[in-house]
């Protein structure tokens, strides 16, 4: 009887629906300006459940729908960029404050708009701005009292459970204010005192209504979950749940309106206040309830401040794709030196809203950005009864948005995702054989720009590392799965040569750990790897630490500008095709020609045969039990 009262209630009057979804469009409204802007967002609801969200894991929601139905209640976001922290707590209160304000008149206006059908003779000359208005201050006072009880009994349940959970107890007990306060028109304190009372009278009498809400949720939310993307699950979820929330909450003001009263005659459904509803309101009325859904999935994504662009949109077409892999280097350092191969292609383009330079007095910067880069591909081959899976590399175009923030170091500003304000999230979805992130570096004054993608299940922070000088994103190799990391590195200028051989001077400069020593199969390969990097800088302090572990070489025969020089004069004036073709193998497993023990050589040497354009370097080596001999020899 009790729900059958609460969905006529809806379908008679159906403009009840437009109040929760319209509130909800709006927070998605402020919620994306806010999340570019990167001020804080805490409300009641994040400080129950959690940092405010959403897990992509399959979980069931058994929730209560109460006073009014928000898609907080199945624990989805009204928006899909992160919530920023803030640096501002008087900042976050004020919106705290705002946010109490909106949800408080909403709750009014539905509240009262419920009671108006309920209630034949009650609020039936009130429109519903002055049923907001009339519950306006009651309402935001019960939801600061909730708040500050919610805040106390979560922290109490951290530090001692049982007052945790006393705290929860109270907050159950004074559950039904919102409803005393508008159906009975009764002052905060005065509903204060009644919820209690309420609560214990007639606790059995709401237990089956109840239960029946807690099912249908969890059913709707499973079905909100098999949903394919989170557009989908977003305007499903607040049409649905706002129709199912609003029934059961109708059907309960109901129930709860007979038991206050104490009368055993249930109100038929004949006494409900029929409304004789205009068709331009009716067809307002689904305008609001099917096409404001979609605007707030739009909200969601950050369209409407993506779309308004105070700087100009810039394109990057000069770009290089880079990997860090466990290369005989790596290994003969005990994973602590990184080596770097780089891919060239005229497909690597990127374009986002920056100005035309960039100093240390400009951003933070947000917008919308457009990158063509690489991702993994997930490819079926099928051969009579076997089925083959294996993965490609291809080059897709992603669009994201993004807020930058400055950073500091040495005197060098850069400005980047990876901050506690900051935030890069791609729009595109579904390219890749599995979800994956982004974060940015702009660096050298706007001029070169890098982006670091990588799978969502890793945790980023790993791998990145930036500079001294603050003009280079330098990534540590992943002690996961190389392969899964993947950077970019984007220019207005042409990426020559040079350039590359500038970052990995600069990466040595950075971090120059060599953990492994003379007893690791791979130690020669160290100097291999500067060799072809051609840093005489970084291959004398190499050549110090052979030395001061017994190794004999010859490296100190040279400066370190020596060199340099020769190392660079062995590459030449060559494009840069040609010069990754050699320098790349000192990022690959097998880069090398190895000669086992040369004929006029000791029987126990080795030789690795370093390629250059110009002239290969030859690398002889003894290794029995340990690396003992290196010598670098030119070869003419």
């Amino acid at each position: 009887m009790n729900l059958k009262a609460g969905l006529k209630a809806i379908i008679r009057n159906p403009v009840i629906l437009t109040f929760p979804i319209s509130l909800q469009v709006i927070l998605s409204f402020g919620m994306g300006i806010l999340s570019f802007l990167g001020i804080g967002f805490f409300y009641y609801e994040s400080i129950v459940i959690g940092d405010g969200e959403i897990t992509e894991e399959f979980n069931i929601q058994f929730t209560l729908p109460l006073f009014i139905p928000l898609l907080s209640d199945l624990q989805q976001s009204l928006t899909f960029l992160p919530e920023q922290p803030g640096d501002s707590i008087v900042l976050t209160l004020v919106v705290a404050l705002v946010y109490f304000s909106l949800v408080s008149y909403t709750m009014g206006m539905f509240l009262g708009s419920i009671k108006q059908v309920l209630s034949p003779s009650s609020l039936q000359q009130d429109s519903f701005l002055q049923l907001g208005y009339r519950y306006y201050w009651r309402l935001f006072t019960y939801q600061l009292f909730t708040s500050v009880i919610g805040v106390v009994s979560f922290y109490l349940l951290i530090t001692t459970i049982i007052g945790g959970i006393i705290g929860f107890i109270v907050l159950l007990l004074y559950v039904l204010v919102p409803y005393i306060i508008v159906l009975e028109d009764k002052s905060f304190s005065e509903a204060l005192g009644d919820s209690p009372k309420y609560v214990k009278r007639y606790f059995t009498k709401y237990f089956r209504l109840a239960i029946g809400a807690i099912l249908s949720i969890a059913i709707l939310s499973i079905g909100i979950q098999l949903l394919p993307n989170e557009s989908l699950k977003y305007y499903i979820g607040l049409v649905t749940y706002t129709f199912i929330g609003s029934v059961f909450i109708a059907a309960f003001m109901h129930l709860l309106h007979n038991c206050i009263r104490e009368e055993d005659l249930q109100t038929e459904e004949d006494q409900l206040v029929k409304r004789i509803v205009p068709k331009w309101k009716k067809w307002t009325i689904i305008m609001i309830v099917f096409l404001f859904p979609w605007l707030g999935v739009q909200f969601a994504k950050g369209e409407h401040v993506t779309a308004i662009q105070f700087q100009p949109k810039i394109t990057y077409s000069e770009g290089v794709y880079y990997k860090a892999n466990w290369s005989p280097a790596n290994n003969g350092s005990n994973h602590t030196y990184t080596t770097y191969g780089f891919e060239d292609g005229e497909e690597f383009e990127l374009t986002m809203s920056l100005p035309d330079s960039i100093t240390s007095t400009d951003g933070p910067f947000f917008g919308e950005g457009e990158i063509t880069w690489k991702v993994d591909k997930e490819r079926i081959t099928k051969n009579g009864n076997s089925t083959v899976y294996w993965g490609e590399e291809v080059a897709e175009t992603s669009k994201f948005v993004y807020r930058l923030t400055p950073v500091y170091k040495n005197g060098t500003v850069y400005f980047t995702s990876n901050t506690e304000n900051g935030f890069a999230e791609l729009t595109t979805r579904g390219q890749s054989d599995e979800p994956m992130a982004l974060e940015i570096f702009v660096m050298n004054n706007g001029n070169d720009i890098f982006v670091f993608q990588y799978k969502e299940r890793f945790d980023p922070q790993t791998v990145i590392e930036v500079s001294e000088d603050g003009n280079y994103f330098i990534p540590r190799v992943s002690p996961v799965n190389p392969d899964d990391f993947k950077y970019f590195w984007y220019s207005k200028e042409s990426i020559t040569k040079d350039r590359i051989i500038e970052l990995m001077k600069s990466k040595n400069e950075t971090n120059f750990t060599i953990d492994g020593g003379p007893t690791y199969y791979d130690y020669p390969y160290i100097a291999v790897a500067l060799l072809q990097q051609a840093d005489g800088e970084a291959l004398v302090q190499l050549g110090e630490i052979y030395e001061q572990q017994g190794v004999q070489t010859n490296i100190s025969s040279k400066s370190a500008e020596e060199w340099t020089e020769t190392l660079d004069a062995l590459y030449g004036d060559v494009n840069l095709t040609e010069f990754l073709e050699n320098f790349n193998k000192q990022n690959e497993y097998e880069g090398y020609e190895i000669v086992e023990g040369p004929d006029d050589r000791e029987k126990n040497e080795r030789q690795i045969i370093v390629p250059f354009p110009n002239g290969d370097i030859s690398i002889y080596y003894v290794f029995t039990e340990q690396l003992t001999e290196l010598e670098i020899v030119l070869r003419e």
